[in-house]
């Protein structure tokens, strides 16, 4: 005699959809024992039964006994699920862009999107406030939104990869790595416009206000620097406008004779 169901088509339909959905994983086989069970319910049998209510009833108690197994069979297939492994910081190595927090796997390490990675921001006077912002990783200057990565050796790689960042370690404590160069603010040095918070940098040496618009007290190598069109120079030598050897002046020089009020900023 072949299977029947026990006298309900929608039960039998839901029966097939579930069970086709669930049997992805092996523990999802107790189903089919279910299935079995559920019809070879004889047909004559349940004729057999003194009211049709009783078969009603038995039909209701399969069907919850088959969602109480479907249930535990999608509990274990989430269980048995393969972890998904967390995603990698920059500075990580990987192969693929799906890999890395930034979505952007280069040169086989995580890196910051292009322009975006972020450095802290640059200002000359050591009184100045400073941004304590961590530089972001790079080992390519246009990972950074300044285009300049300093690379372990302190060199600037602008728009380009820092040398020998193949062989590099990862992240760890210790181990120095290409980090990204921020804005820098007035009279920090510089190599191009993109590194400074101005826009501006003067002779390809320092950051420096636009032409005319210094006002006094700000940095200056140049009289076209302040809106007074006077650049108070050292000792008040000057050569076509410039502080004569101002490319020569190193940090700390300018930062002194700025704070005595002798040189390197505007009238």
């Amino acid at each position: 005699m072949g299977l029947q169901s026990p006298g309900n088509p929608g039960f039998e339909k839901a029966l097939f959809l579930s069970f086709g959905i669930l049997t992805e994983k092996r523990f999802c086989s107790i189903l089919v024992l279910t299935r079995v069970t559920i019809y070879k319910i004889n047909k004559t049998q349940l004729d057999q039964t003194d009211q049709r209510g009783e078969t009603k009833s038995l039909t209701r108690r399969l069907f919850f006994l088959f969602l109480a197994i479907a249930s535990l069979c999608m509990i274990a297939a989430e269980c048995n699920r393969t972890p998904v492994p967390p995603l990698k910081e920059n500075g990580y190595n990987c192969s693929r862009n799906e890999e890395c927090k930034s979505k952007y796997c280069v040169e086989k390490r995580c890196a910051p999107q292009k322009w975006t990675g972020k450095g802290p921001q640059r200002f000359l006077d050591a009184d100045a406030l400073r941004d304590l912002q961590k530089p972001d990783y790079c080992h390519h200057g246009d990972h950074c939104q300044t285009g300049t990565c300093i690379c372990p050796d302190g060199k600037w790689a602008y728009t380009d990869f820092c040398p020998g960042h193949e062989s590099w370690s990862e992240p760890q404590p210790g181990v120095k790595l290409g980090k990204c160069l921020g804005y820098g603010g007035y009279g920090t040095k510089c190599s191009h416009n993109e590194q400074c918070l101005s826009d501006i940098c003067a002779n390809g040496k320092r950051c420096a206000p636009k032409d005319g618009t210094g006002r006094p007290g700000q940095y200056c190598h140049h009289d076209n620097h302040c809106i007074s069109g006077n650049c108070i120079c050292p000792a008040g030598a000057k050569s076509w406008g410039f502080c004569t050897n101002w490319e020569n002046y190193s940090d700390e020089e300018i930062r002194t004779a700025r704070k005595n009020g002798t040189g390197f900023l505007c009238k």
